[in-house]
């Protein structure tokens, strides 16, 4: 009497591919990959940096997960210049 059955789509069973921010913006946590997502898209995504943040420097760090294996590789960008959409910084 008490039970309850849910049936997921297919599409809620495929794990998506998420992106995190941290540091001195407005929400910074996790947010939804989307095909050419920029800097620029995920800082937007969490609400823009807050007043006191440093924007002469930010680090991105790409994870790369392969079979038996994960990378990372860090580059250090421009965040001013980023969100400005210099394309050398407002990288995807």
């Amino acid at each position: 009497e008490q039970d309850t059955i849910r049936i997921f789509s297919r599409d809620e069973m495929v794990e998506r591919p998420r992106v995190a921010i941290s540091g001195q913006v407005v929400n910074p946590g996790v947010y939804d990959y989307f095909p050419r997502m920029t800097v620029r898209d995920l800082v937007t995504a969490a609400g823009s940096p807050k007043r006191n943040a440093h924007l002469e420097s930010a680090e991105l760090t790409r994870v790369t997960v392969g079979v038996g294996s994960a990378g990372a590789a860090r580059l250090e960008i421009n965040l001013a210049r980023a969100l400005a959409g210099d394309l050398a910084h407002n990288l995807t």
